[in-house]
């Protein structure tokens, strides 16, 4: 149960962050608070429970999603239709985001 609670937790913002997404570089559209989207909490999952597949916490997870989708970039691939190629996509995604750019990278 605990793995299927992190998996809707996961999907939940594969699905819906690209609302949520700060990609109003002027400012003039009003964004949808973070704080209203649901937490760990309402998926039943704990803080500081263990996710067996990840060793992370679901702490660490959810502020690696956050990460992931919640900042200057909106991504929404659920158009997709074959599962396989979208999970690619997402799982890219997030492994990109997590990465820290060099100055001299980004120039």
């Amino acid at each position: 149960s605990g793995d299927h609670n992190v998996r809707q937790m996961i999907e939940f913002f594969r699905k819906t962050s690209h609302h949520v997404a700060n990609v109003d570089a002027l400012g003039l559209m009003p964004r949808r608070e973070t704080e209203s989207l649901p937490s760990a909490n309402f998926f039943n999952l704990q803080y500081q429970q263990t996710i067996s597949e990840s060793g992370q916490t679901v702490e660490e997870l959810e502020n690696r999603l956050k990460v992931s989708y919640f900042g200057k970039v909106g991504v929404e691939f659920e158009h997709i239709e074959d599962e396989a190629e979208r999970n690619w996509l997402y799982e890219t995604h997030e492994k990109l985001m997590e990465k820290k750019i060099e100055i001299a990278e980004k120039l």
